[in-house]
């Protein structure tokens, strides 16, 4: 059915209304909207940001008299091919397919006067582009039969010229083929669209007009209920065999488990459900499944009950003014006049108030979460959402198939073929002896004893209440619709029972089948035609349960796959990165070209790999692996029996069986891979003929993440053969297929000869440019790396920041998009390609990215400021240039762990004879030559020698430099005598403040006696360096990088530990504010305390424009007379307000004499609410310097910043104003704040923080009730 609704609406330019009339079509099911008298004007048009009606044209005038719109469902197939505006926003017309079938929809609002010709001269318009079937919907102001559609007309003729108008508009509508489609249906009924209340008549002025040909396919046209306009709706129902949408799945409702009540309930019947079915003739599986059944039920009970009372008191009054209106057009009285009015009024007063509530919950969300990285900010910057219905898709056999239904049956049939592959006869069906032969040669680790006793130990209670509180929140459930907010909300009550679940069916082999169903949505490939079934990526919306017992077996596997997988593949293995592979490619790629080594590099383009897998391929390699039977068996629970279905626009598929592949959307998925990929990783390494880069006794052939290879061949005439030849082997025993002609190839140095040689031999994607790879791509010259993908990512950055601009959000806003979207790119092109870049690029993206922050304007705080960390007086804003300096010296840290990325290994052979840690920590001047070194590495040290102060307590001898770095420094320096007992960095020379003697050496390392004049060496040169005169001044104190030099561990973040070390040795020294604010108030601070002031607001409330205004104040952001008359020579550097004295900082917000009076009633307020006493000073209350006692009460401390960041809010609000913020104004602001508290903390399910400031607030109100009551 299509619903095909015309609406005058008699203006929206008011809010509630538009709201109003949003739900009203939305809950209508109206499809086409033709909207008239919306009063929009030309140049200020209201957005109808309207989620479910996102096509929308509209014709408006100069002024907001008129207007005209017509608005396009969603879920209707829409494509436009003309459309006709009026320039006074009377008429709209579209010549437009809906749901494939070409109309003409002309809506209309025809004029006060002569109608019919006005109707007449649009329709010429329109029968000039007339195309399809012909539908005119509008107000036309006139009636067709005065006799029947007008109110007390009685039985009188029409005469007189009111005659030859209706005769003219008859015999006009006639010519066109159009008739009076709700007359036609209801030829004796009586019914109007428009009551006017100065002439108190009914009148049916509202018309859907149609042709001959539509009139088969109408099913209804009916005239709705006067509600919020003077007019009826008239909705036009067509039968349509498309059907956009068909009934999605069912799925549990989160606002059920927001209320408390309903919760309980829940709850209740869980315990009563467990406690009844307790039996043991009944399967723990069986007892589990029925829950679902039973629970469903009581879900659709509560969301069926929250859905009525939401509804339940506009419904009445609908039905109330229906009936008054039936009665008053029959018999109009005033009585009845009087009560539709009142109803009228009534139903005004709740869309109102439901507009209100609206908005509340609204403004509640903003102060939660606004102008802070979160997903509203994220939703408010993202301009377009991908389009997510399929109109069209293109079957094998090149027919294209328009309706959900036919397209989801069309996917199934796709993926049942792909995920069935043994029924396909032109595949190869291994048998277990083929595949035993094919892993037989290759030499594939094993289990140990402790890691098969770590994996088949029993699954906990608390194993599994723990994953449940880690499950992602807002993720789309499986079939059974229960999604992790259930699990989350009743961990107590259905752990115990997933428990037995969990133990039973591993030990069986097998889940029901029910369980292991799944629903596959899909999601168009970024860059391809969203037409045909390959070009879609099929996610598997997995059953909750199902997907915590595969995140059960993950956790335990992810601690065993480093020990199984080579070092090459690092997507997904715990402790490895994608950056590993791409650092390794950079050194290979400057190694090649350095010693002119002619390679050959592919990355292979698998086709649906995940999808493929073989499960007795997968069986036999598991078992290959060491696993046990029972192992395997609890592995291969999660694939006895899946079925899935395909999802599309609420169509539902028909169920097909599953025998191959891994789902994407399991959390066991992508280490299951990584073992079954293994075997063809491992063919590759010990066949000797494909022959990869040789550098020292290191061969590097193979880079991979996952399912992304990319092989790194030489002497590819003989090396290519044979890596197809061990492709192919594999792909005989796993299903595993690769696609030739996606694969991309980038010849390095290769003869022609050679080149031309291959080119004809092997279809690859050739490119000369440079291949992608993991997001980056690789050139065909070292020295275009920047320029590939710096370049571009940095101008990617600029467009987007450009695009940004029309967003409105605050200041901290902007940085906290920044933050959000622009930086991970950013962090992510350095950390994958850390280079040096040239300093005037980086500048650039800074600048742009200031540009945004600031909104174009001049940046009032330096950027070194905001760049620094809240404890030194900043803002946290994202700092380019030390990010990229940070993401190199992390890079090169990696160089310092026990467990070295293969890619330190190159870097180590172009340094022979060198230890890198040891140069690292040499002093440049003291530093040996390395000609032979890699540009990257010389790239390290260049960064490292800039910035090595910052990392360092002390220089140019850090405490944690190597003992194997001091023979650079000492002549003749032996360090085998002290690395050999564990005496590894110069810190361990030293205890408290002290150099230790050498026999307290021996003592505590044993050190022979022969160290002695070794001992000596580096003494005498700590000594000369002055290093044992700082360490006596002060204690010896490791900086958190040199604390990660002397114990590296993988787990620790080392770009954030890198980039915030930088930051710290960027703001020991005072900034220009601070010593302002000193010489202002006539006070010294020490850098200790400055850090207090900075930390007041530090988690004091959610609401950003709070900690906004505060460090705007410190910042001294603010335009004082002082300041502004420098460069406004109309200003005067007089105060506003008293205009006697100069408006300095302290002036405008503390001294002035019209101020003052507030401050001190804000003193004793302050002394009433936190129950403690601040010094009245500006020091406190401006600078929120506390006492030391008032600043360690958590409560008071952040009750204290809250209440004076109003007063700051307080006073700007009312800049260059004389009138002065009052104590109810500040009471009313504080009330405001806590409201939106209580309500955030009860809408979005937000933990109270354990020292609450809010209590306070609490106690006051409570005092000051009491104490009205007493007096």
């Amino acid at each position: 059915m299509v619903k095909i609704t015309s609406y005058n609406v008699q203006g929206l330019n008011i809010p509630y209304k538009r709201r109003t009339l949003y739900k009203e079509l939305d809950s209508a099911g109206a499809d086409v909207v033709c909207l008239q008298e919306t009063h929009f004007r030309r140049l200020s048009h209201p957005p109808l940001k309207w989620p479910n009606f996102t096509t929308q044209f509209h014709s408006t005038g100069p002024t907001k008299s008129k207007g005209v719109s017509i608005l396009i469902r969603n879920r209707v197939v829409f494509e436009l091919h003309r459309k006709l505006s009026d320039p006074n926003g009377r008429y709209l017309i579209l010549v437009c397919s809906l749901n494939h079938r070409v109309y003409t929809i002309l809506n209309l609002y025809a004029p006060n006067e002569n109608q019919v010709d006005y109707v007449a001269s649009v329709l010429a318009k329109l029968s000039l582009v007339m195309t399809g079937t012909l539908l005119v919907c509008g107000d036309f102001n006139f009636s067709l039969d005065p006799l029947k559609d007008t109110s007390g007309f009685g039985s009188r003729p029409l005469v007189g010229k009111r005659k030859k108008q209706v005769d003219k508009f008859q015999s006009l509508i006639g010519n066109y083929g159009l008739y009076d489609t709700w007359r036609l249906f209801h030829p004796n009924e009586v019914d109007y669209t428009f009551f006017s209340k100065v002439h108190k008549t009914h009148t049916r002025i509202d018309y859907i007009l149609t042709q001959s040909q539509l009139l088969p396919r109408v099913e209804g046209c009916l005239i709705g209920t006067i509600s919020c306009s003077d007019h009826a709706p008239v909705t036009l129902t067509l039968k349509d065999d498309y059907k956009a949408f068909g009934q999605s799945p069912w799925r549990l409702n989160d606002m059920v488990l927001s209320d408390e009540i309903a919760k309980s309930d829940l709850a209740s019947q869980l315990e009563s459900y467990f406690e009844l079915n307790n039996c043991e003739d009944l399967s723990a599986t069986t007892i589990w499944q029925a829950h679902k059944a039973v629970l469903r039920g009581h879900c659709i009970k509560w969301a069926s009950r929250f859905k009525k009372s939401k509804e339940a008191a506009r419904l009445l009054l609908l039905q109330k003014l229906d009936s008054l209106y039936r009665s008053h057009k029959i018999s109009p009285s005033d009585a009845t006049s009087r009560l539709l009015s009142e109803a009228h009024d009534e139903l005004h007063i709740l869309d109102r108030q439901s507009h209100f509530s609206h908005l509340q919950r609204l403004k509640t969300r903003f102060y939660a979460y606004g102008n802070k990285p979160s997903r509203l900010l994220a939703q408010r910057l993202r301009t377009l959402l991908p389009r997510q219905r399929i109109d069209k898709l293109v079957s094998p056999g090149q027919t294209a198939v328009y309706k959900p239904s036919e397209i989801a049956e069309e996917f199934a049939s796709y993926y049942s073929s792909l995920y069935n592959l043994s029924d396909n006869d032109n595949m190869p069906h291994p048998t277990i002896a083929d595949i035993d032969a094919y892993l037989s040669h290759l030499n594939l680790p094993a289990l140990s004893h402790s890691q098969t006793v770590h994996l088949s130990s029993p699954f906990t209670i608390m194993e599994i209440a723990k994953i449940i509180s880690s499950l992602p929140h807002g993720k789309a459930p499986g079939p059974n619709g229960f999604p992790s907010a259930y699990y989350k909300a009743f961990t107590h009550l259905l752990s115990p029972h997933l428990h037995k679940v969990f133990t039973q069916a591993p030990s069986e082999g097998r889940f029901p089948k029910e369980m292991l169903q799944a629903t596959i949505v899909t999601l168009p490939k970024p860059g391809k035609p969203p037409t045909s079934c390959p070009n879609f990526r099929p996610i598997s919306l997995l059953n909750t349960d199902i997907k915590i017992y595969a995140k059960l077996l993950a956790l335990r596997l992810n601690d065993i796959l480093p020990t199984l997988i080579g070092r090459d593949q690092v997507g997904f293995i715990k402790g490895r990165q994608g950056t590993e592979n791409s650092k390794k490619l950079l050194a290979l790629m400057e190694y090649q070209s350095t010693h002119d080594i002619p390679c050959l590099w592919l990355s292979l383009d698998a086709e649906k790999a995940f999808d493929r897998v073989h499960w007795k391929f997968m069986v036999r390699v598991l078992n290959k692996f060491g696993f046990t039977e029972d192992l395997i068996k609890s592995i291969m629970a999660l694939y006895a029996s899946p079925s899935a279905r395909v999802l599309n626009s609420g169509f539902l598929s028909k169920t097909f069986n599953i025998t191959n592949g891994t789902r994407k959307g399991c959390p066991l998925s992508p280490l299951l891979y990584a073992l079954i990929l293994e075997p063809l990783a491992q063919a590759i390494r010990q066949n000797d003929l494909i022959r990869g880069v040789q550098i020292g006794p290191q061969t590097f052939k193979l880079n991979l993440f996952a399912d992304d290879i990319l092989i790194t061949i030489t002497e590819p005439l003989d090396s290519l053969p044979s890596l197809h030849a061990a492709l192919t082997d594999y792909g005989l025993v796993s299903y595993h297929s690769l696609n030739l002609p996606k694969t991309q190839a980038l010849a390095l140095g290769l003869p022609p000869a050679d080149l031309r040689s291959i080119k004809a031999r092997y279809s690859f994607a050739w490119n000369d440019q440079g291949i992608k790879y993991l997001g980056i791509t690789l050139p065909g010259k070292f020295d275009d790396i920047i320029s590939t993908n710096h370049k571009k990512v940095f101008a990617e950055t600029k467009s987007l920041l450009l695009r940004w601009r029309s967003v409105r959000l605050s200041w901290l806003g902007r940085a906290a998009a920044v933050k959000m979207t622009i930086l991970p790119k950013l962090l992510y092109i350095f950390r994958m390609l850390p280079i040096l870049v040239p300093k005037p690029l980086l500048n650039a993206v800074q600048r742009d990215i200031s540009s945004f922050i600031w909104n174009g304007k001049r940046p009032r705080t330096p950027f070194k400021v905001l760049s620094a960390s809240l404890a030194d007086g900043g803002l946290k804003f994202p700092h380019i240039l030390a990010y990229h300096k940070a993401a190199i010296i992390a890079s090169l840290s990696e160089s310092l762990l026990e467990h070295k990325p293969l890619w330190t290994y190159i870097q180590s052979i172009a340094i022979p004879g060198h230890s890198f840690s040891g140069l690292l920590f040499t002093p440049f001047k003291s530093r040996p030559a390395l000609p032979t070194a890699l540009q990257i590495t010389r790239w390290y040290f260049t960064v490292w020698d800039r910035n090595v102060r910052a990392y360092t307590s002390l220089y140019p001898l850090s405490l944690a430099t190597p003992v194997n770095a001091l023979p650079y420094v000492i002549p003749f320096f032996n360090p085998k005598a002290w690395t050999q007992h564990g005496v590894r960095y110069v810190f361990q020379f030293f205890r408290n403040s002290s150099v230790l003697s050498f026999a307290q050496m021996q003592t505590t390392h044993g050190i022979p006696s022969q160290a002695f004049l070794s001992y000596l060496q580096i003494v005498s040169y700590m000594r000369t360096l002055g290093t044992l005169h700082s360490v006596s001044a002060n204690e010896p104190t490791l900086t958190p990088f040199e604390s990660f030099v002397i114990r590296p561990t993988q787990t620790i973040k080392l770009l954030s530990l890198c980039y915030y070390q930088l930051l710290s040795g960027m703001g020991l020294s005072k900034r220009t504010f601070q010593r302002a604010w000193e010489a202002e108030l006539n006070t010294h601070l020490t850098l200790e305390q400055w850090t207090h002031v900075f930390l007041l607001d530090k988690s004091a409330s959610r609401c950003i424009s709070i900690f906004e205004t505060r460090r705007k104040v410190l910042y001294r952001w603010y335009l004082v007379p002082v300041r502004e008359c420098h460069f406004n020579k109309n200003v005067p550097d007089t105060c506003w307000r008293c205009q006697t004295t100069r408006g300095s900082m302290l002036h405008v917000w503390w001294s002035c004499p019209s101020l003052q009076p507030f401050w001190t009633q804000v003193a004793l307020y302050v002394e009433e609410v936190l129950g403690v006493t601040v010094p009245f000073s500006p020091l406190h209350y401006l600078l929120g310097f506390l006492p030391d006692d008032v600043r360690k009460m958590s409560r008071q401390r952040k009750m204290f910043c809250i209440i004076i960041s109003c007063c700051f809010l307080l006073i700007a609000r009312l800049w260059k104003k004389t009138i002065i913020p009052s104590l109810p104004s500040l009471t009313k602001m504080i009330s405001d704040l806590a409201f939106s508290e209580d309500l955030a903390r009860s809408h979005f399910n937000l933990a109270s923080p354990a020292q609450d400031p809010w209590s306070l607030w609490q106690d006051h109100l409570i005092y000051q009730t009491i104490r009205t009551r007493n007096t």
